[in-house]
């Protein structure tokens, strides 16, 4: 699982004038949303989706299918959900602190958990963010957009 991406890497396939975005989610009705609230901030940015942590590591590491890195860049924000089977966000974190070229991702982790335990740990593993998913639209679009911009800008 140990894939280390140089520097040189990570310039080359993020551009720094064109952003992208990454939700890995395990969630159909999670991912649906966080996307739809993303796109109703008009972002001219690609946004890709995934469904779990093994696929996260996958597109992170540039392995297939995911390793044309003009259709699969590196991205600038990644909204992370905690709780996914085999390979969970922790673990997405973890590996990541061993990825120094991703050291310039933003990660949002983007979970039901509201325990504080799960907070702490997420931002002792370098998540930037940590915010418990709303349950109405009007929220999340708002926490998106505030989130979103924090990051992107």
């Amino acid at each position: 699982m140990r894939s280390l991406l140089s520097s040189s890497d990570i310039k080359r396939y993020r551009p720094e004038t064109k952003a992208s975005i990454l939700i890995v989610d395990d969630n159909d009705e999670d991912k649906y949303f966080l996307l739809w609230a993303l796109k109703t901030l008009d972002l001219s940015c690609p946004i890709h989706v995934l469904s779990s942590g093994e696929e996260a590591i996958a597109f992170l590491s540039a392995k297939p299918p995911f390793d044309d890195r003009t259709r699969f860049p590196i991205p600038h924000l990644m909204w992370l959900d905690l709780k996914m089977p085999k390979v969970d966000g922790f673990e997405v974190l973890k590996w990541m602190k061993t990825q120094p070229a991703l050291d310039g991702l933003h990660v949002i982790v983007f979970s039901g958990s509201n325990r504080d335990s799960d907070i702490a740990k997420a931002k002792e593993l370098g998540a930037e963010d940590y915010i418990i998913k709303p349950s109405n639209t009007l929220d999340l679009v708002e926490v998106v957009r505030e989130v979103t911009f924090k990051w992107l800008n």
